[in-house]
């Protein structure tokens, strides 16, 4: 190996830890947002990345208002029924991570004044995707 493999080598090895203990200091202060963005799924084509339109509307600094948020349809947040789902996304404060938490929601009934909209289990077909909000 030669010493610029090896200086390379090294330099990638500290990079790697230093970027390790800065995510394990910031998990420590524990600070979340909660990522709201909502979902339509095209079906009747094979399920992939492509076939999900999401649209993230936004973040609270606490679930509860990130719940109310979509509970109450904050600004037709559903579009009159073009999103059918929505999730909440618990993201520790650091980059590219995967959420602590998800919240799912169903747009049972989705135009004025009847509006419904059920907290619901995540879907089955999605259960291998995660980062929605922040990808």
């Amino acid at each position: 190996m030669s010493r610029w493999q090896m200086g390379n080598a090294s330099l990638s090895k500290r990079l790697y830890v230093s970027s390790n203990l800065a995510r394990d200091a910031m998990a420590k202060r524990k600070k979340y947002i909660f990522v709201v963005t909502v979902l339509r799924i095209k079906f009747g084509t094979f399920l992939s990345v492509e076939n999900i339109d999401s649209h993230s509307l936004g973040w609270f600094s606490k679930f509860t208002d990130a719940e109310m948020a979509i509970l109450n349809n904050q600004l037709d947040l559903f579009e009159e029924g073009y999103y059918k789902y929505a999730v909440i996304e618990k993201v520790p404060e650091f980059l590219s991570h995967t959420p602590a938490e998800e919240h799912w929601y169903e747009c049972i009934k989705c135009t004025w004044p009847d509006i419904e909209i059920e907290k619901i289990k995540k879907p089955e077909f999605l259960h291998n995707i995660c980062r929605f909000g922040m990808g």
